[in-house]
């Protein structure tokens, strides 16, 4: 990627979200500026990544090193720092930002594949606040693009004259596969389904539980031999440890799903241990 260089006074950082104050003030949450091109707002967003791998510990990337890297305006460098930073994709230090790890991610893989390279942004995306008013709601079903876009709207409380922001919001997600945008109708993407977090109604295997990420990473199986010595005998011990505050960020789909499945296994036990004592 070729680093230009610009040569300027160091200007206050702006983090413009709208075309006016009037309605900026609006806004609950940062959209994507109406001033700089997708383009160019992911342009600045692996200027982070590459100017964090020289930054000294402890220090944020200035404003200045952005436009140095990137070749833009110092006046526009920092124009979607609130957006980014409430998108959960670079975090306040001193008196600059660092990215988190999923944009230092994108950025090295952007190097060998830019069409996708923005599937590195899934998990932090994910857990935004865009990602739990829309992509976990395409769970349930398919939405319409301005249905879609109203319930970003709702959730940053935007109006009408924020619709491009809104639909350029839309086009983030879908650089990460959490949606797949056909037409006027947008699904649940690829990495929405991939770690079990939502279950999609409109899925053949919808009905089937689903069992988030942390119970999957520390459930732990022994096998071992019938302890009577009868032959083809199985005996199977399950140890299942779930992080309570992690539980907590879990959808109501998937709280219930999990319940469920433990429901089964207690009742299948004590059923099988009830037959067992006639």
């Amino acid at each position: 990627m070729s680093n230009p260089t610009v040569v300027g006074q160091i200007a206050p950082e702006t983090t413009d979200t709208g075309s006016s104050e009037k309605s900026k003030s609006k806004l609950s949450r940062a959209l994507p500026t109406d001033r700089l091109s997708q383009e160019k707002q992911l342009l600045l967003l692996r200027c982070y990544a590459i100017a964090s791998a020289s930054a000294p510990e402890g220090k944020g990337v200035s404003l200045a090193e952005l436009a140095k890297l990137s070749g833009l305006n110092i006046s526009s460098v920092g124009l979607n720092n609130t957006f980014f930073s409430e998108m959960g994709l670079i975090t306040k230090m001193g008196t600059g930002y660092v990215p988190v790890a999923e944009v230092i991610s994108y950025e090295r893989a952007y190097q060998f594949n830019a069409e996708t390279a923005g599937q590195k942004l899934a998990p932090a995306l994910r857990k935004s606040w865009a990602g739990v008013a829309l992509v976990q709601k395409l769970g349930a079903r398919p939405m319409g693009e301005e249905e879609a876009i109203g319930e970003l709207a709702e959730a940053c409380k935007g109006g009408p004259e924020h619709r491009p922001q809104l639909k350029a919001l839309l086009d983030y997600l879908e650089l990460a596969a959490l949606i797949e945008h056909d037409g006027l109708t947008i699904r649940q993407g690829r990495l929405a389904r991939e770690d079990g977090q939502v279950v999609r109604t409109d899925d053949p295997a919808a009905g089937q539980q689903v069992t988030p990420p942390s119970v999957q990473r520390n459930i732990t199986t022994t096998f071992a031999a019938n302890p009577n010595g009868a032959a083809g005998g199985l005996s199977l011990a399950v140890n299942i440890q779930v992080d309570m505050a992690e539980m907590g960020t879990w959808p109501p789909q998937v709280v219930s799903a999990f319940m469920q499945g433990l429901a089964q296994v207690i009742t299948a036990k004590a059923a099988a241990e009830g037959s067992s004592t006639r």
